[in-house]
């Protein structure tokens, strides 16, 4: 049995001390977790030799890469700390950068983000990926026109609060085998730009392991910006039973077990070496949950 990096019961454990410890410092818990770390930080060097950057106002919501909205910590404070928040604020961003790395042992989260590290540093050398001139200027036209015709996703969302609360568990309950097998793993998808689209000709993505098969959609299309249309979003399963070979130009080329991450990185990179791979967890957290 892999050793995860926390339990639940641990997590339980540290925001009812922290909840407790809120009411002497006058500060929230997640502001207290962090108030302790400071402090830890100050007192006792650190022991680990792999820490990650977190900022404590994360960029969804503006914050800064100033020194004082940054704190360094260890894989399992990382993960703690965005659970507090979240339990905190009831922030989608941070329930999603907590479970996108829950699952994981704290050795397979430090080569992901190695690996992860690598790839960036690589595209960035490049100029290729979040990197490309084309694809940024793409990103700064994801949500398309405004007003009440939009149908943004974040517009559909707000519309589906029911549906997701309930329609989402009744979902998730009567999932097929071969579509639970495929949401535990990683998957990557390929993705042909439109003639008039300012992209290179294809495009890969590495999209983590999910609960349900809407949040990879949702993945896929805040990646590359309103590419399947929401109303449309349940063909996109045809992929996975292999009913069709491609549909609104995304397709899927490999999935692949946690534990073959980082070589599938690296064997892509070789396989592929003019083309560019974009890892969910990267875009993610340098995007809107840091």
């Amino acid at each position: 049995m892999k050793n995860h990096v926390i339990q639940d019961k641990e997590l339980e454990e540290i925001f009812q001390d922290m909840t407790q410890k809120s009411n002497q410092t006058g500060l929230n818990p997640y502001d207290t977790y962090i108030q302790e770390i400071r402090k830890k930080r100050e007192n006792l060097s650190d022991s680990e030799s792999y820490m990650e950057k977190h900022h404590i106002i994360p960029k969804f919501e503006k914050g800064s890469d100033s020194e004082e909205n940054l704190i360094r910590l260890t894989v399992k404070e990382h993960i703690i700390a965005h659970w507090i928040r979240w339990q905190v604020f009831n922030k989608d961003q941070d329930r999603m950068a907590y479970l996108f790395r829950i699952g994981d042992t704290a050795e397979a989260l430090k080569l992901k983000s190695l690996a992860i590290q690598k790839a960036r540093k690589r595209d960035q050398e490049e100029g290729k990926g979040r990197f490309s001139s084309d694809y940024q200027s793409l990103m700064g036209k994801r949500d398309g026109s405004k007003g009440g015709q939009a149908n943004t996703p974040s517009q559909f969302e707000a519309r589906q609060m029911i549906g997701l609360t309930y329609g989402r568990k009744t979902g998730i309950s009567n999932q097929q085998a071969q579509l639970k097998e495929f949401l535990s793993a990683f998957s990557i998808w390929e993705y042909r730009g439109k003639k008039n689209q300012l992209l290179p000709e294809k495009i890969y993505v590495l999209i983590n392991p999910k609960e349900a098969f809407i949040d990879v959609v949702k993945s896929l299309n805040q990646i590359i910006p309103n590419s399947i249309p929401v109303e449309s979003a349940s063909s996109m399963y045809k992929l996975v039973y292999e009913e069709r070979p491609q549909i609104y130009g995304w397709r899927i080329v490999n999935k692949l077990i946690r534990s073959e991450f980082e070589v599938s990185i690296q064997n892509f990179h070789e396989n592929f070496p003019n083309s560019f791979l974009i890892l969910e967890e990267e875009f993610l957290r340098t995007s809107d949950f840091e």
